[in-house]
């Protein structure tokens, strides 16, 4: 099968499906990546999610962040987005509104499939759905018309399903107030905190410290270690042997067009007259009316710009009301169909969106056009070199793979290819570099996944292939109190100094409960007090710094109980904290923001009400995940 892939490499489907092998293989990071492809990721209800699924869930969320965080999404971030649980997630949640969907009888009839895919903006070309662009747009993202509308098929009786769940969720006038208050509430507050750096005086005891050490003697392992020999594929090392025709220049031009295309883009000014959200129809008729008297300030000859600075009430004013360049999609609906239908110079006659009354008036307009073969040829001919040397790359790494099977060793199979083998030094798994490799975090995790002596797969990272064997391995071990008597020591000490500023803390805390005052209390004990401004729920204390715990205390304090029962720990210390004062938003300020309470409070109740659904779901019926995915 193996050797039938290769002598079909030419082929754009058996390449696309090598590439999603070699995905595939990243992801899982051990065994066998050819026989992983249809294992089990989980079963929900008896239901399959399968490894594809989920690798493909996987990256599409991972190129959503991409795209979001651009060149700062590494490795630490994704850690932190947990990506891949939130993957399993999706298809977990995904998968039982999908059952009891089914359950219920909701379908997806094909017309209303059609009628969402082709009001899909991607699809269009000059504000209609281009068949052609359709499929040219499903080409590059290796997706056939069939797998793309069986998605959106789900995706859309998914939606049916989550919307039948939330509908009824509502929220009242007095429960947003109330949510409200509570959310723009402030306090004050006046505070003390004891700070264990402070007290030096404290010294730990031999027996203290041999006592530590005995219990925390996980603390003090050292990491499980490897060393490992490995190979790289650069395809740069490749481009000397490829060869690009005039044809297959040709063909990815004309299979391709979206990519040269520049869409109509017009640079226009507006003037903006808001209209609130829920207005009457009298204020929009009044707005209305305002616009309209400018329009004809503006028809009597009134500079636009100016009329932009003196009038609008959008944030573009202080620029004459200058949008720049921009696209169809680019704006909401009403105003882009007018400003795409004028002509440069033109101005508009009021336009209605949901933000209020606009007057548009066209700088520029820049037509549709395609870039023409030989403007785009080297660029075409870039990327098809590239392609075809990262295709070598591969090919010789899989060839190298099979090599060192049978000889047992990478080192062997490099050399004997006349390749350069890397032979590493002992690194952990928190490892920040390997010798010889820029991003090593994806390559350090998979070393650990394999035995001593066991040979990789190959590997992608960063767009360059990778052949390893695992040298050595050494295990985690415990040092002897010798070796780290340094670092027992200075944790004993942080230790003492953490319980003397408690001990300190709550003894002054005691004397402010049985009536002392609490400036006096810890000018007594050499520590000062701060009163601070008001601050709210989030951010940080003024005077203070970000404290969560101190400020999650002061919110449950009341005129009636001004003091804490308890010390509260905090990042900088043990803290003392009293009730100064706490106020609510006026009235006023609710009644502004009412509507847009309302709605982010129902879609908060929303996300609430749908995880407990989910979690109900899950818990009555049978949910199995496999673990390894998740690592």
């Amino acid at each position: 099968m193996l050797q039938l892939m290769r002598q079909k490499a030419s082929s754009l489907i058996i390449k696309g499906v090598l590439g999603i092998i070699v995905l595939a293989f990243i992801f899982m990071g051990v065994g066998n990546f050819r026989e992983r492809r249809m294992t089990e990721a989980a079963v929900v209800n008896g239901e399959t999610i399968t490894a594809q699924q989920f690798q493909n869930r996987y990256y599409r969320l991972r190129e959503n962040y991409r795209r979001q965080f651009g060149g700062q999404l590494n490795e630490d971030l994704m850690d932190m987005l947990n990506l891949k649980q939130r993957a399993m997630d999706q298809l977990i949640a995904e998968t039982l509104l999908l059952q009891k969907a089914a359950e219920i009888g909701f379908q997806v009839p094909d017309r209303e499939l059609a009628e969402t895919i082709r009001s899909m903006s991607v699809f269009h070309r000059d504000g209609r759905f281009d068949s052609e662009l359709y499929t040219a747009q499903l080409q590059r993202n290796r997706m056939t018309p069939e797998s793309f509308e069986a998605m959106q098929r789900r995706d859309l009786l998914a939606g049916k399903m989550r919307s039948f769940i939330l509908d009824r969720v509502k929220v009242s006038a007095d429960e947003a107030k109330t949510w409200y208050d509570w959310e723009n509430a402030e306090v004050r507050i006046t505070a003390a905190v004891f700070e264990p750096d402070r007290y030096t005086d404290v010294e730990p005891t031999p027996t203290e410290l041999r006592a530590y050490f005995d219990d925390h003697q996980e603390k003090y392992k050292t990491p499980a270690k490897a060393r490992v020999t490995y190979v790289a594929f650069h395809p740069s090392d490749y481009m000397d042997q490829v060869t690009v025709t005039d044809d297959s220049i040709a063909d990815y031009y004309d299979s391709n067009k979206a990519e040269f295309t520049t869409e109509k883009k017009v640079e226009a000014r507006h003037i903006l007259l808001k209209v609130p959200q829920g207005a009457d129809e009298a204020t929009v008729a009044e707005k209305r009316q305002r616009a309209m008297e400018i329009y004809e300030k503006l028809q009597a000859g009134k500079d636009f710009a100016e009329a932009a600075k003196e009038f609008s009430e959008g944030p573009s004013a202080e620029k004459g009301g200058y949008l720049g360049e921009f696209t169809k999609d680019e704006m909401v609906a009403p105003f882009s169909e007018k400003a795409f239908s004028m002509a440069a110079g033109e101005i508009s006659k009021p336009v209605r969106t949901q933000f209020g009354w606009h007057l548009i008036k066209v700088e520029k307009v820049t037509e549709r056009s395609v870039a023409p073969l030989a403007a785009v040829r080297p660029e075409i001919e870039k990327k098809l070199t590239e392609k075809k040397a990262t295709d070598l790359a591969y090919e010789n790494a899989l060839e190298t793979f099979d090599l060192a099977l049978n000889k047992g060793s990478v080192r062997n199979a490099a050399e004997e290819k006349g390749l350069v083998p890397v032979i590493t030094g002992m690194f952990s798994r928190d490892a920040e570099s390997i010798k010889g490799m820029d991003q090593s975090r994806v390559f350090v995790r998979q070393v650990f996944d394999l035995f001593e002596g066991e040979i990789s797969d190959v590997v992608e990272i960063d767009g360059i292939y990778y052949l390893f064997q695992v040298k050595e391995r050494k295990p985690a071990e415990v040092p002897t109190f010798e070796m780290v008597k340094h670092a027992v020591r200075e944790d004993v000490k942080a230790q003492l100094q953490q319980e003397k500023a408690q001990r300190q803390a709550s003894g002054a805390l005691e004397k402010v409960k049985n009536g002392s005052p609490l400036a006096a209390v810890c000018k007594e004990a050499g520590i000062e007090t701060t009163t601070t401004a008001f601050f709210g729920r989030n951010g940080s204390i003024p005077d203070i710094g970000r404290e969560p715990a101190v400020v999650s205390e002061a919110f449950m304090l009341s005129q009636n109980t001004p003091l804490t029962e308890e010390v509260i720990k905090g990042e900088k210390g043990y803290f003392i904290i009293r009730l100064k004062e706490k106020r609510y938003p006026p009235d006023t300020d609710f009644q502004e923001k009412k509507e847009a309470t309302i709605n982010r409070l129902r879609q908060r109740k929303k996300e609430e009400v749908f995880s407990s659904w989910i979690t109900a779901m899950r818990a009555a019926g049978e949910v199995s995940v496999e673990e390894r995915f998740l690592e």
